[in-house]
């Protein structure tokens, strides 16, 4: 692994005056002039006034970034302990790590999917393995743990939802329907929601694994994201989008449409929406692959602004300010009505949402790895280059950050 930082030392080139020492050959003559002593003295007083005074400048050192992969002040985040869990090597024949972690609520355990069909379950403090389970297909989504429960669910590449015992990963149930499973599923009041990527919503009894009910539309025609958006619950609601450019929001007891909005713009392709929505304080904030990020009141539908930018990930929201990460336009962040605070550009491939942590703002991207951004002013803080990118989405729970590499690697690390 290579880490990078931002530091950048101005040095100025100092061009001092050597202190030459005139060798006087012979004896001054008696008969030199009062005028011509004169002269030499003064010159000789105005030599030693310009050494004197041409000190070289002190050194500067400017902590803005502006290049990721220069050398920061000090690192923000140290290594823990990492598991290899794949063999492969990232490629163009090896598909991406998308799996996410998932941490139990004492802090205790993590588990861990991955492209090889396992789920892992590790001790955070020392990474020992405590359990695993095979699938007949790649786990592409981060799991959700209920403690009320003990119950895991986990989202696999065979189109199935898993409920599994935490403590050990044995199978309670498992509810299959035609589609793959990329995002956290989500849990209220005794039901389990998950999407897919055939255009489907559905609700299931968690304790029983069977079907309450299901909401689906019609997949479009052309191109689109491989990816889908999950499920955001606000009170008795929920929200989601699809693939075809429209979010909507639904009632999460009998699955009724409460209203649907169109994020396609003019677009005729490209119009998905695959990023999580954000309820915040009555808001739905939202973003489509053409349209860019949206917001929109949580009860009746209403837009209240878009702000349009190309390929833009989920947002998060802290502390008054909307972050994002467009793959084209690089890093956002707006104020809560939309307008731009700043932009630091980035050419890294696609980007998970980000992740604030005190002041940095944290995300993975598929072509350059981890960044760590300074949320206040958009400048580069460091860098975690893997190699082969970080495609997955980031865990933090507490100081400890949590993630999968496209090589294989999961890494935990201590946030400082």
């Amino acid at each position: 692994m290579k880490v990078f930082f931002t530091n950048r030392i101005k040095r100025k080139r100092f061009w001092g005056y050597r202190n030459k020492t005139a060798s006087i050959r012979g004896q001054i003559s008696t008969n030199i002039g009062v005028f011509e002593i004169s002269v030499l003295v003064i010159a000789l007083l105005f030599s030693v006034f310009v050494h004197s005074s041409c000190k070289p400048p002190t050194l500067k050192t400017d902590y803005t970034a502006h290049n990721p992969g220069e050398l920061a002040p000090e690192a923000v985040v140290a290594p823990v302990w990492k598991k290899q869990l794949t063999s492969h090597r990232f490629s163009p024949q090896n598909p991406e790590e998308l799996a996410g972690a998932e941490v139990s609520e004492d802090g205790r355990i993590v588990w861990i999917g991955s492209n090889d069909k396992v789920l892992y379950a590790f001790s955070v403090k020392s990474g020992k393995l405590l359990w695993k389970k095979s699938f007949d297909a790649s786990v592409l989504a981060p799991p959700l743990y209920v403690p009320v429960r003990g119950f895991l669910f986990v989202g696999g590449g065979d189109g199935c939802l898993y409920a599994l015992d935490g403590s050990n990963g044995k199978t309670k149930w498992k509810y299959c329907a035609k589609g793959l499973i990329y995002k956290r599923p989500a849990y209220k009041y005794g039901v389990v929601y998950f999407t897919n990527t055939q255009n489907y919503l559905y609700a299931i009894d968690a304790e029983t694994g069977k079907w309450r009910w299901s909401y689906d539309r019609t997949l479009p025609e052309g191109f689109g994201i491989r990816d889908h958006a999950g499920v955001a619950l606000y009170k008795n609601r929920i929200y989601t989008g699809f693939k075809d450019g429209y979010l909507v929001c639904l009632d999460s007891r009998s699955g009724d449409v409460r209203w649907t909005r169109d994020l396609r713009e003019d677009a005729k392709e490209y119009v998905d929406i695959d990023s999580t929505p954000v309820v915040h304080d009555g808001v739905v904030y939202a973003t489509s692959q053409a349209g860019g990020v949206y917001a929109i009141t949580a009860d009746m539908g209403a837009l209240k602004w878009n702000y349009p930018v190309p390929s833009a990930s989920g947002v998060t929201i802290s502390q008054d300010r909307i972050y994002f990460v467009s793959a084209k336009k690089g890093v956002h962040s707006l104020t809560m009505d939309g307008k731009l605070a700043w932009r630091q550009k980035l050419d890294a491939g696609t980007a998970t949402r980000p992740i604030v942590y005190r002041d940095l703002l944290i995300f993975n991207t598929s072509g350059k790895g981890t960044y760590f951004i300074n949320k206040k002013t958009g400048a580069f803080v460091q860098r975690l280059d893997f190699g082969f990118g970080a495609s997955g989405p980031l865990t933090i729970f507490r100081d400890f950050l949590f993630l999968l590499e496209n090589g294989g690697g999961f890494h935990v690390m201590r946030l400082y």
